[in-house]
Protein backbone atom coordinates (compact mmCIF):
# COMPACT_ATOMS: atom_id res chain seq x y z
CA UNK A 1 0.00 0.00 0.00
CA UNK A 2 1.00 3.26 -1.23
CA UNK A 3 1.39 6.30 1.83
CA UNK A 4 -0.01 9.36 1.42
CA UNK A 5 1.79 11.63 3.88
CA UNK A 6 -1.13 14.23 3.39
CA UNK A 7 -4.16 11.39 3.77
CA UNK A 8 -2.83 9.65 7.45
CA UNK A 9 -6.18 10.82 8.54
CA UNK A 10 -7.69 7.95 6.92
CA UNK A 11 -5.74 5.41 9.19
CA UNK A 12 -7.91 6.49 12.40
CA UNK A 13 -11.39 5.56 10.11
CA UNK A 14 -9.74 2.07 9.58
CA UNK A 15 -11.74 -0.59 11.79
CA UNK A 16 -10.04 -4.42 11.63
CA UNK A 17 -12.09 -6.72 10.78
CA UNK A 18 -13.31 -9.39 13.71
CA UNK A 19 -11.44 -12.48 13.66
CA UNK A 20 -13.34 -15.74 12.49
CA UNK A 21 -15.01 -17.90 15.49
CA UNK A 22 -13.05 -21.49 14.64
CA UNK A 23 -9.45 -19.81 13.93
CA UNK A 24 -8.35 -21.36 17.08
CA UNK A 25 -9.54 -24.72 16.25
CA UNK A 26 -8.26 -24.64 12.49
CA UNK A 27 -5.15 -23.70 13.98
CA UNK A 28 -4.69 -26.78 16.16
CA UNK A 29 -5.90 -29.06 13.79
CA UNK A 30 -3.19 -28.22 11.10
CA UNK A 31 -0.79 -27.62 13.78
CA UNK A 32 -1.46 -31.43 14.41
CA UNK A 33 -1.23 -32.50 11.27
CA UNK A 34 2.22 -31.43 10.98
CA UNK A 35 4.22 -32.49 13.76
CA UNK A 36 6.09 -35.47 13.89
CA UNK A 37 4.27 -38.20 16.59
CA UNK A 38 7.13 -39.03 18.93
CA UNK A 39 8.42 -35.07 18.50
CA UNK A 40 9.51 -34.88 22.53
CA UNK A 41 11.42 -38.00 22.73
CA UNK A 42 14.09 -36.53 20.01
CA UNK A 43 14.91 -33.65 21.98
CA UNK A 44 17.22 -35.74 24.89
CA UNK A 45 19.26 -36.94 22.00
CA UNK A 46 19.27 -33.39 20.56
CA UNK A 47 20.04 -31.48 23.76
CA UNK A 48 23.03 -34.42 23.63
CA UNK A 49 24.52 -33.37 20.44
CA UNK A 50 24.20 -29.86 20.96
CA UNK A 51 26.21 -30.36 24.29
CA UNK A 52 28.70 -32.95 22.36
CA UNK A 53 28.71 -29.91 19.64
CA UNK A 54 29.75 -27.57 22.37
CA UNK A 55 32.22 -29.32 23.83
CA UNK A 56 34.30 -30.16 20.89
CA UNK A 57 34.21 -26.48 20.04
CA UNK A 58 35.37 -25.17 24.13
CA UNK A 59 38.47 -28.04 22.54
CA UNK A 60 38.78 -26.43 19.08
CA UNK A 61 39.13 -23.04 20.65
CA UNK A 62 41.70 -24.42 24.06
CA UNK A 63 43.60 -26.16 21.63
CA UNK A 64 43.65 -22.99 19.28
CA UNK A 65 44.68 -20.42 22.42
CA UNK A 66 46.78 -22.01 24.65
CA UNK A 67 50.30 -21.13 23.97
CA UNK A 68 53.09 -24.01 22.43
CA UNK A 69 55.70 -25.10 24.28
CA UNK A 70 59.38 -25.79 22.52
CA UNK A 71 61.66 -28.33 24.53
CA UNK A 72 64.78 -30.08 23.48
CA UNK A 73 68.88 -30.55 24.44
CA UNK A 74 71.98 -30.46 22.16
CA UNK A 75 75.22 -31.15 22.86
CA UNK A 76 77.10 -29.36 19.89
CA UNK A 77 80.47 -31.10 18.63
CA UNK A 78 80.30 -28.61 15.85
CA UNK A 79 78.78 -24.98 15.89
CA UNK A 80 75.38 -25.08 15.07
CA UNK A 81 72.81 -22.70 15.63
CA UNK A 82 69.44 -23.70 17.80
CA UNK A 83 65.62 -21.66 17.99
CA UNK A 84 64.53 -21.33 21.16
CA UNK A 85 60.70 -21.44 20.25
CA UNK A 86 59.54 -17.83 19.42
CA UNK A 87 61.40 -16.10 21.62
CA UNK A 88 65.22 -16.66 20.63
CA UNK A 89 67.93 -18.21 19.18
CA UNK A 90 71.31 -19.81 20.92
CA UNK A 91 74.79 -20.45 18.99
CA UNK A 92 75.98 -23.24 20.83
CA UNK A 93 80.21 -23.62 20.09
CA UNK A 94 81.39 -27.17 20.25
CA UNK A 95 81.79 -28.53 23.36
CA UNK A 96 78.33 -26.96 24.39
CA UNK A 97 75.66 -28.22 25.93
CA UNK A 98 72.02 -26.97 26.54
CA UNK A 99 68.59 -27.82 28.05
CA UNK A 100 65.47 -25.63 26.81
CA UNK A 101 61.90 -25.67 28.18
CA UNK A 102 60.41 -22.20 26.10
CA UNK A 103 56.62 -21.24 26.14
CA UNK A 104 55.24 -17.64 25.53
CA UNK A 105 55.46 -16.67 28.97
CA UNK A 106 57.68 -18.18 30.54
CA UNK A 107 61.36 -20.22 28.89
CA UNK A 108 63.96 -21.90 30.74
CA UNK A 109 67.45 -22.67 30.02
CA UNK A 110 69.98 -24.65 31.31
CA UNK A 111 73.87 -24.53 30.27
CA UNK A 112 75.79 -27.09 31.59
CA UNK A 113 79.11 -26.34 29.76
CA UNK A 114 80.32 -24.52 27.23
CA UNK A 115 80.39 -21.03 25.05
CA UNK A 116 76.61 -20.46 24.04
CA UNK A 117 75.49 -16.97 22.26
CA UNK A 118 72.11 -15.77 23.06
CA UNK A 119 69.96 -13.47 20.96
CA UNK A 120 66.74 -12.94 22.89
CA UNK A 121 63.39 -11.60 21.29
CA UNK A 122 62.28 -8.39 23.37
CA UNK A 123 59.43 -9.46 25.74
CA UNK A 124 58.10 -8.79 29.40
CA UNK A 125 57.89 -12.61 30.52
CA UNK A 126 60.30 -14.51 31.69
CA UNK A 127 63.75 -15.39 29.85
CA UNK A 128 66.59 -17.33 32.06
CA UNK A 129 69.25 -19.04 31.49
CA UNK A 130 70.37 -21.84 34.42
CA UNK A 131 74.05 -22.35 35.12
CA UNK A 132 75.38 -24.55 38.18
CA UNK A 133 77.01 -21.27 39.60
CA UNK A 134 73.91 -18.63 38.70
CA UNK A 135 70.93 -18.14 36.83
CA UNK A 136 71.22 -14.94 34.29
CA UNK A 137 67.42 -13.41 33.77
CA UNK A 138 67.01 -11.40 30.65
CA UNK A 139 64.37 -9.45 28.56
CA UNK A 140 65.19 -8.79 25.16
CA UNK A 141 68.96 -8.72 24.53
CA UNK A 142 72.41 -9.78 23.07
CA UNK A 143 74.77 -12.15 25.04
CA UNK A 144 77.29 -14.63 25.97
CA UNK A 145 76.87 -17.23 28.80
CA UNK A 146 80.81 -19.12 29.14
CA UNK A 147 80.96 -21.63 31.64
CA UNK A 148 84.79 -23.11 32.68
CA UNK A 149 86.64 -24.78 35.67
CA UNK A 150 85.87 -21.49 37.62
CA UNK A 151 82.34 -20.23 36.94
CA UNK A 152 80.06 -18.67 34.70
CA UNK A 153 81.42 -15.38 32.62
CA UNK A 154 78.40 -13.56 31.20
CA UNK A 155 79.31 -10.70 28.21
CA UNK A 156 76.61 -8.26 27.35
CA UNK A 157 76.62 -6.83 23.37
CA UNK A 158 73.08 -4.90 23.87
CA UNK A 159 70.40 -4.48 26.64
CA UNK A 160 70.75 -5.62 29.69
CA UNK A 161 70.75 -8.70 31.94
CA UNK A 162 70.52 -9.73 35.82
CA UNK A 163 73.11 -12.13 37.06
CA UNK A 164 71.80 -13.88 40.46
CA UNK A 165 72.87 -16.52 42.81
CA UNK A 166 72.44 -17.40 46.20
CA UNK A 167 74.51 -14.56 47.74
CA UNK A 168 73.66 -11.84 45.54
CA UNK A 169 73.07 -9.75 42.29
CA UNK A 170 74.21 -7.97 39.73
CA UNK A 171 72.90 -5.98 36.35
CA UNK A 172 75.18 -5.98 33.38
CA UNK A 173 74.48 -3.76 30.94
CA UNK A 174 75.73 -3.63 27.09
CA UNK A 175 79.57 -3.41 27.03
CA UNK A 176 80.15 -5.10 30.51
CA UNK A 177 81.20 -8.57 31.69
CA UNK A 178 80.41 -10.01 34.70
CA UNK A 179 81.45 -13.67 36.35
CA UNK A 180 79.66 -15.60 39.10
CA UNK A 181 80.51 -18.58 41.13
CA UNK A 182 80.06 -20.51 44.09
CA UNK A 183 80.25 -19.08 47.28
CA UNK A 184 80.50 -15.58 46.55
CA UNK A 185 78.24 -12.55 45.29
CA UNK A 186 78.45 -12.39 41.12
CA UNK A 187 80.39 -9.31 40.25
CA UNK A 188 81.85 -7.22 37.14
CA UNK A 189 84.99 -8.53 35.54
CA UNK A 190 88.08 -5.82 35.59
CA UNK A 191 91.82 -6.74 34.79
CA UNK A 192 92.00 -8.93 37.94
CA UNK A 193 92.14 -12.29 38.47
CA UNK A 194 89.69 -14.33 39.13
CA UNK A 195 88.31 -16.40 42.55
CA UNK A 196 88.49 -19.84 41.91
CA UNK A 197 85.69 -22.65 43.60
CA UNK A 198 86.06 -23.73 46.64
CA UNK A 199 88.70 -26.53 46.28
CA UNK A 200 87.65 -28.66 49.46
CA UNK A 201 86.09 -31.12 46.97
CA UNK A 202 88.52 -31.21 44.53
CA UNK A 203 90.60 -34.29 43.26
CA UNK A 204 94.28 -34.12 42.05
CA UNK A 205 92.84 -33.91 38.07
CA UNK A 206 90.46 -30.83 38.95
CA UNK A 207 92.91 -28.98 40.26
CA UNK A 208 96.08 -29.24 37.72
CA UNK A 209 93.15 -27.98 35.23
CA UNK A 210 91.93 -25.27 37.02
CA UNK A 211 95.61 -24.41 37.85
CA UNK A 212 96.36 -24.82 33.78
CA UNK A 213 93.19 -22.78 33.34
CA UNK A 214 93.91 -20.17 35.64
CA UNK A 215 97.48 -19.20 34.39
CA UNK A 216 95.94 -19.10 30.75
CA UNK A 217 93.35 -16.87 32.08
CA UNK A 218 95.94 -14.65 33.31
CA UNK A 219 98.12 -14.55 30.35
CA UNK A 220 94.80 -13.51 28.83
CA UNK A 221 94.14 -10.78 31.14
CA UNK A 222 97.74 -9.57 31.01
CA UNK A 223 97.20 -9.12 27.56
CA UNK A 224 94.24 -7.48 27.94
CA UNK A 225 95.08 -4.63 30.52
CA UNK A 226 98.53 -4.14 27.95
CA UNK A 227 95.88 -3.09 24.84
CA UNK A 228 93.81 -1.39 27.04
CA UNK A 229 96.39 0.88 28.02
CA UNK A 230 98.49 1.54 24.47
CA UNK A 231 94.41 2.40 23.67
CA UNK A 232 93.90 4.25 26.28
CA UNK A 233 97.20 6.13 25.54
CA UNK A 234 96.92 6.51 21.90
CA UNK A 235 92.90 7.12 21.79
CA UNK A 236 91.43 9.02 24.83
CA UNK A 237 88.33 10.45 25.65
CA UNK A 238 88.46 13.01 23.40
CA UNK A 239 89.96 11.05 20.45
CA UNK A 240 88.64 12.31 16.95
CA UNK A 241 86.18 9.93 15.13
CA UNK A 242 87.64 7.00 12.21
CA UNK A 243 87.11 10.18 9.83
CA UNK A 244 88.24 13.16 11.44
CA UNK A 245 91.92 11.02 12.21
CA UNK A 246 95.11 12.88 10.75
CA UNK A 247 98.07 10.82 9.17
CA UNK A 248 100.29 10.96 12.76
CA UNK A 249 97.06 9.28 14.38
CA UNK A 250 96.39 6.78 11.72
CA UNK A 251 100.68 6.30 11.71
CA UNK A 252 100.14 5.83 15.43
CA UNK A 253 97.18 3.46 14.87
CA UNK A 254 99.39 1.25 12.20
CA UNK A 255 101.99 0.86 14.43
CA UNK A 256 99.26 -1.38 16.47
CA UNK A 257 97.56 -2.61 13.87
CA UNK A 258 94.29 -0.85 14.79
CA UNK A 259 91.48 0.39 12.47
CA UNK A 260 88.71 1.42 14.00
CA UNK A 261 86.01 1.89 12.24
CA UNK A 262 82.00 2.93 12.26
CA UNK A 263 78.90 0.63 12.11
CA UNK A 264 76.48 1.72 9.54
CA UNK A 265 73.08 2.78 11.04
CA UNK A 266 69.96 0.28 11.42
CA UNK A 267 67.18 -0.79 12.79
CA UNK A 268 65.86 -3.68 15.01
CA UNK A 269 69.00 -3.83 17.99
CA UNK A 270 68.03 -2.03 21.50
CA UNK A 271 71.53 -0.72 21.42
CA UNK A 272 71.85 0.62 17.95
CA UNK A 273 68.42 2.16 18.49
CA UNK A 274 69.83 4.23 21.36
CA UNK A 275 73.28 5.13 19.69
CA UNK A 276 71.16 6.99 17.14
CA UNK A 277 68.81 8.18 19.43
CA UNK A 278 71.58 9.79 21.42
CA UNK A 279 73.21 10.80 18.30
CA UNK A 280 70.38 12.55 16.75
CA UNK A 281 69.82 14.54 20.23
CA UNK A 282 73.40 16.02 20.25
CA UNK A 283 73.66 16.87 16.79
CA UNK A 284 69.72 18.22 17.07
CA UNK A 285 68.18 16.18 13.99
CA UNK A 286 64.97 17.89 13.24
CA UNK A 287 61.97 15.76 12.58
CA UNK A 288 62.31 15.99 8.72
CA UNK A 289 66.09 15.41 9.15
CA UNK A 290 65.21 11.91 11.57
CA UNK A 291 63.02 10.91 8.70
CA UNK A 292 65.22 10.81 6.34
CA UNK A 293 67.43 9.05 8.23
CA UNK A 294 64.78 5.90 8.87
CA UNK A 295 64.10 6.41 4.99
CA UNK A 296 68.14 5.31 4.42
CA UNK A 297 68.05 2.63 6.86
CA UNK A 298 64.85 1.49 5.38
CA UNK A 299 66.47 1.52 1.75
CA UNK A 300 70.11 0.40 2.56
CA UNK A 301 69.72 -2.70 5.58
CA UNK A 302 69.00 -5.16 3.69
CA UNK A 303 71.71 -5.44 1.15
CA UNK A 304 74.19 -4.46 4.30
CA UNK A 305 72.95 -7.40 6.12
CA UNK A 306 72.62 -10.07 3.54
CA UNK A 307 76.35 -9.12 3.14
CA UNK A 308 77.12 -9.87 6.60
CA UNK A 309 75.12 -13.03 6.76
CA UNK A 310 76.73 -14.18 3.61
CA UNK A 311 80.53 -13.22 5.75
CA UNK A 312 78.99 -14.85 9.15
CA UNK A 313 77.74 -17.96 6.68
CA UNK A 314 80.94 -18.33 5.35
CA UNK A 315 82.98 -17.93 9.11
CA UNK A 316 80.49 -19.98 10.97
CA UNK A 317 78.71 -22.29 8.41
CA UNK A 318 75.22 -21.26 10.21
CA UNK A 319 72.68 -19.06 8.42
CA UNK A 320 72.82 -16.15 10.77
CA UNK A 321 69.36 -15.13 9.65
CA UNK A 322 67.99 -15.00 13.30
CA UNK A 323 70.64 -12.47 14.19
CA UNK A 324 70.80 -8.46 13.43
CA UNK A 325 73.46 -6.74 11.96
CA UNK A 326 74.57 -5.90 15.74
CA UNK A 327 74.74 -9.83 16.59
CA UNK A 328 75.87 -10.50 13.19
CA UNK A 329 79.44 -8.22 13.78
CA UNK A 330 79.76 -9.32 16.89
CA UNK A 331 80.43 -12.65 15.95
CA UNK A 332 82.07 -11.88 13.06
CA UNK A 333 85.12 -10.09 15.23
CA UNK A 334 84.83 -12.12 18.32
CA UNK A 335 84.80 -15.21 15.96
CA UNK A 336 87.37 -14.56 13.55
CA UNK A 337 90.89 -16.59 14.01
CA UNK A 338 92.97 -13.69 15.85
CA UNK A 339 96.16 -14.26 13.37
CA UNK A 340 93.66 -13.43 10.60
CA UNK A 341 92.30 -10.05 12.61
CA UNK A 342 95.91 -9.08 13.22
CA UNK A 343 96.73 -9.14 9.45
CA UNK A 344 93.77 -7.71 8.08
CA UNK A 345 94.29 -5.11 10.47
CA UNK A 346 98.26 -4.36 10.06
CA UNK A 347 97.06 -4.11 5.92
CA UNK A 348 93.95 -2.09 6.31
CA UNK A 349 96.07 0.36 8.54
CA UNK A 350 98.86 0.78 6.21
CA UNK A 351 96.54 1.22 3.12
CA UNK A 352 95.14 4.52 5.64
CA UNK A 353 97.95 5.54 6.22
CA UNK A 354 99.55 5.64 2.44
CA UNK A 355 95.39 7.21 1.61
CA UNK A 356 94.67 4.44 -0.42
CA UNK A 357 92.01 2.33 1.04
CA UNK A 358 90.70 -0.22 -1.36
CA UNK A 359 87.14 -0.54 -1.20
CA UNK A 360 86.59 -3.59 -3.27
CA UNK A 361 87.50 -7.06 -1.78
CA UNK A 362 89.45 -10.44 -2.63
CA UNK A 363 87.41 -13.54 -1.95
CA UNK A 364 91.11 -14.83 -1.27
CA UNK A 365 91.37 -12.51 1.99
CA UNK A 366 90.06 -13.53 5.39
CA UNK A 367 86.29 -13.08 6.23
CA UNK A 368 87.62 -10.50 9.08
CA UNK A 369 89.50 -8.23 6.30
CA UNK A 370 86.39 -8.33 4.26
CA UNK A 371 84.14 -7.50 6.71
CA UNK A 372 86.23 -4.46 7.27
CA UNK A 373 86.48 -3.08 3.87
CA UNK A 374 82.74 -3.62 3.82
CA UNK A 375 81.90 -1.80 6.52
CA UNK A 376 83.84 0.73 5.84
CA UNK A 377 82.64 1.35 2.67
CA UNK A 378 79.07 0.62 4.00
CA UNK A 379 79.17 3.46 6.11
CA UNK A 380 80.71 6.15 3.73
CA UNK A 381 78.15 5.20 1.16
CA UNK A 382 75.50 5.36 4.39
CA UNK A 383 76.54 9.09 4.90
CA UNK A 384 77.06 9.66 0.91
CA UNK A 385 73.41 9.48 0.54
CA UNK A 386 71.88 10.88 3.69
CA UNK A 387 74.40 14.12 2.69
CA UNK A 388 72.06 14.47 -0.54
CA UNK A 389 68.79 14.51 1.58
CA UNK A 390 70.06 16.67 4.76
CA UNK A 391 73.50 18.44 3.07
CA UNK A 392 76.95 17.29 3.85
CA UNK A 393 77.68 19.18 6.99
CA UNK A 394 74.74 17.41 8.45
CA UNK A 395 75.17 14.08 7.58
CA UNK A 396 78.97 14.28 8.51
CA UNK A 397 77.85 15.60 12.23
CA UNK A 398 75.59 12.92 12.68
CA UNK A 399 78.36 10.24 11.30
CA UNK A 400 80.60 11.70 14.42
CA UNK A 401 77.93 9.97 16.99
CA UNK A 402 77.33 6.28 15.20
CA UNK A 403 78.51 3.34 17.34
CA UNK A 404 82.36 2.23 16.50
CA UNK A 405 84.19 -0.57 16.80
CA UNK A 406 87.45 -0.35 18.30
CA UNK A 407 89.93 -3.36 17.81
CA UNK A 408 93.66 -3.30 18.92
CA UNK A 409 95.25 -7.04 17.88
CA UNK A 410 98.50 -7.62 18.43
CA UNK A 411 100.26 -7.13 15.05
CA UNK A 412 101.63 -10.50 13.76
CA UNK A 413 104.57 -11.76 14.47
Amino acid sequence: MNHDPDRLDLLDTYEAPEPPGDLGDRFVARFSRLAPVRRRARWPYVAGGLALAAAAAIAIVALRSAPRTYAGTWSATARSTEKLGERGVAVVEPGGSITWDVAASVAHVRQDRGDVFYRVERATDVFEVATAQAVVRVRGTCFRVVLDAYGTTVAVYEGTVELANARGQILVTAGERAFATNGVPPRMMSGVALIAPPLATASATELLARDRAQRERIAVLEQQVATTARTAETMNSKRPRPIDLNHDQLADLAKQCMVPHEMMPTAGSTVMDEILEQGAHTVGLTAEERAAVARLIERLQPAYQEGLQRLYTELTGESGAALDPVALITELVSKSPAADTSIAFQKIAAERVAGAIRTTTDARSSVIERYVRFAMASADAFETQLAGEIGSDRARAFRRTWGMVNLAPRCPD
